[in-house]
């Protein structure tokens, strides 16, 4: 957040408000120019509204309305000319120099001197926070730039602008209309299919399998994998394990030369499905319920700066919190979210023992080996309660396990503003042999009813 009187409400120029917009419009993922031209051309329109320093101002039929509105605090337009688009923001900024009011709002801002004795300053503000534009250097310098040419601020506000509403969209598909332009760098565009026909992955699993019986220890790899590819977000459709950005990664390389033993005999399967396929194949091998497979992801060709980073949470915010929150920004259901903490590690099979334990470490009062957020599930009396479901009901701990992997491992693969492709596919991993139910073909058929239970508990996030 910046706050526009100053650091703190400070109005000192080397308080550390320059710090503050950089790092706040940062984390929106713009850079120095977009920053300014995002803060110079919002400016160039409409002006704030602080008419009293204790609202609702005036009186009568106008309380609060036209020259009594108060919001922010702050009175007074940036340009002369406020209902029109222009660089005057800019010029203002470098013509006149700026004094320190308090202003009718009880904030601190900028007003203009007069140029001379002859000429009265015009009606105009400005904040802390844009007067640092002109007090960084590098700011300066952008500020400048569109001081002396409309038409590059022009082109940089129009960028600058559709970034900045749109990179919550997700992937350039899942926009609509005419206008939409190609796609753009935030939005990490990936390339296309090499064909329309999926490659066979039951060579593929094979490979999988086999390598998970020659050394059990890979099942752990394999999933920790999977799920580390998925990143962080997903309901503002960001992240996602389409693209395999995760193989950029140095620190996952020892589980990528493995993977490249079977890239290396299925060359038209990409990155992105054999690490997908590697975990489902490590979880149905340490006991899960059958999973669908939906195949045709692409894998980029370049790490980009969108590549996701762990979320940090403010040292003040319980762990219980952080945990509930961590399941919502991925668009798990509670009941999901706590079942995928109990994946497998190491050559551990999948059972609902880790929920026995933990049940039994909160009756003993004793934290033992959990994690402090493995042991926040129990701090809480609806996670406890779903904890406690899974302790007694391995059954249900399966289904909810294989319900949320499901989701994350698709909830990337978008069809248009709302539609996943993989609703209701279950691309065939397994040999099936004629007249044989016994063994592939029944798991395919579980597995497409999973599916379908996935998406309607996609629909259910979504829509809630």
């Amino acid at each position: 957040y910046v706050n526009p009187a100053g650091r703190n409400g400070e109005p000192d120029l080397d308080g550390g408000i320059v710090d503050d917009i950089r790092s706040t419009f940062g984390k929106m993922g713009m850079n120095d120019t977009e920053t300014v031209a995002l803060i110079g051309g919002g400016h160039a329109f409409g002006k704030a509204h602080g008419a009293c320093d204790s609202p609702p101002c005036g009186t009568g039929d106008m309380q609060g309305k036209g020259p009594n509105t108060f919001t922010s605090g702050f009175e007074g337009a940036w340009t002369q000319i406020p209902t029109t688009w222009s660089n005057l923001f800019f010029t203002n900024l470098f013509e006149f120099e700026w004094d320190l009011i308090e202003g009718p709002g009880g904030e601190h801002q900028w007003t203009p001197q007069a140029k001379n004795l002859q000429e009265n300053a015009p009606d105009i503000f400005m904040l802390t926070s844009d007067l640092a534009l002109r007090h960084d250097e590098k700011y300066r310098a952008i500020s400048e730039s569109y001081k002396n040419d409309l038409s590059y601020l022009d082109e940089q506000f129009m960028h600058s602008w559709y970034k900045l509403t749109t990179q919550d969209m997700g992937p350039r598909e899942r926009c609509l209309g005419d206008d939409v332009p190609p796609a753009q760098a935030f939005q990490s565009p990936l390339p296309a299919a090499t064909s329309s026909e999926l490659p066979d992955f039951i060579p593929v699993r094979a490979k999988l399998q086999s390598l998970i019986d020659e050394k059990p220890q890979y099942r752990a790899l394999f999933v920790d994998l999977s799920h580390n590819n998925f990143g962080c977000c997903c309901t503002d459709y960001d992240g996602g394990c389409n693209g395999s950005f995760i193989r950029f990664e140095e620190e996952h390389k020892e589980s990528m030369d493995i993977l490249e033993k079977v890239k290396v005999n299925n060359p038209e399967a990409s990155y992105a499905d054999i690490i997908v396929l590697a975990g489902q194949v490590a979880l149905e091998d340490a006991g899960s319920d059958p999973i669908a497979f939906c195949g045709g992801r692409v894998d980029a060709l370049e790490k980009t700066d969108r590549t996701l980073e762990p979320v940090v949470y403010d040292t003040r915010i319980d762990t219980t919190s952080i945990v509930k929150d961590r399941m919502a920004v991925k668009g798990l259901t509670p009941h999901q979210g706590v079942a995928l903490e109990g994946k497998p590690t190491g050559s551990q099979a999948l059972n609902n023992q880790f929920f026995v334990d933990l049940m039994a470490a909160s009756e003993s009062g004793e934290q033992g080996s959990f994690t402090d957020e493995q042991f926040a599930l129990v701090q809480n009396d609806k996670l406890k309660a779903i904890v406690e479901s899974y302790a007694t009901n391995e059954e249900e701990f399966k289904k909810e396990f294989v319900s949320g992997w499901s989701y994350l491992m698709n909830a990337d693969r978008f069809d248009g503003p709302r539609i996943n492709a993989c609703d209701g596919v279950n691309t065939v991993t397994l040999q099936q042999k004629q007249g044989d139910e016994t063994s592939g073909s029944i798991m395919q058929k579980m597995a497409g009813i999973s599916a379908m239970l996935t998406t309607v508990a996609t629909i259910a996030v979504f829509s809630s």
